[in-house]
């Protein structure tokens, strides 16, 4: 069985297939070889680490979804792509989908904020992980977030969200791990 790569830009997804969309070689052969070209996307070897997974550990396809809260690129691929993957794939045990925060430290404004992404983790925290998630990139949000209303919302202890907030816990791994 050979593994592929699928990339899309935007939200940038990376999800490793084995022999479940068919082989990136089948489609290839429709092209014939020119000298010089870039060759078949080779395995990236992207390690998940303690990455927030949504579905089974033993699903055949992995995705790694890097994203930001306040790119309108990851509010859209979450509004009109993911919820089908979920359902079709994610919730049938055919794919497991890993959250990966990247910020852009070195772009103005809003990209580069990691609070977002630092409250995420403070879910995650308390096992909601998900739950807030969707609720930073639902429709209605806006970029003045409230953590803490959210964090109600769903049923997080507040003290231990609160205090996980203002320690600014998951901030420098954030930071960090859009550096990679």
């Amino acid at each position: 069985m050979r593994m592929n790569k699928f990339i899309l830009f935007g939200a940038v997804i990376v999800a490793t297939a084995i022999g479940a969309f068919g082989t990136l070689t089948d489609s290839a052969r429709a092209f014939p070889e020119v000298p010089g070209s870039p060759r078949p996307a080779q395995s990236l070897g992207s390690s998940v680490g303690n990455l927030p997974s949504n579905g089974s550990p033993n699903a055949k396809v992995r995705i790694i979804e890097y994203g930001n809260y306040y790119d309108p690129f990851s509010r859209m691929f979450f509004q009109d792509i993911e919820q089908q993957l979920r359902a079709e794939y994610i919730e049938t045990g055919k794919v497991v989908m890993y959250w990966k925060d990247f910020v852009f430290p070195d772009f103005p404004g809003l990209l580069s904020d990691s609070s977002a992404a630092n409250a995420a983790m403070c879910a995650n925290e308390q096992g909601m992980f998900w739950q807030y998630h969707d609720l930073l990139l639902s429709p209605s949000e806006t970029e003045l977030l409230d953590f803490e209303s959210l964090a109600e919302e769903i049923g997080l202890n507040g003290k231990r969200f609160s205090r996980c907030l203002a320690d600014m816990r998951y901030q420098p791994l954030v930071e960090a791990g859009s550096q990679n």
